[in-house]
């Protein structure tokens, strides 16, 4: 598992750097995806929490995945979520 995260991460951290967009992964391992996702926003002094939601439009991109919705109702940043 790690070794696929860290590829995964690798990937898209290359992606951004030939965008000329600043980059910085992390990984953790957590059973609650939602606090590894406010641990690691809150190491590493984010101003605020980019999420995917599923790939829903309209009215059903409004009911997000209940982690999304986690990270929206503990956290204290600002969260964007694209659908």
């Amino acid at each position: 598992m790690n070794k696929e995260a860290d590829a995964r991460l690798d990937a898209a951290a290359a992606v951004a750097v030939a965008a000329g967009v600043q980059c910085a992964t992390w990984s953790a391992h957590d059973w609650q995806p939602n606090n590894a996702i406010l641990q690691a926003a809150e190491e590493a002094e984010c101003d605020a929490i980019f999420m995917a939601s599923h790939a829903r439009s309209g009215i059903a991109c409004m009911l997000l995945g209940s982690e999304t919705q986690q990270v929206l109702n503990q956290g204290k940043l600002p969260v964007i979520v694209y659908c």
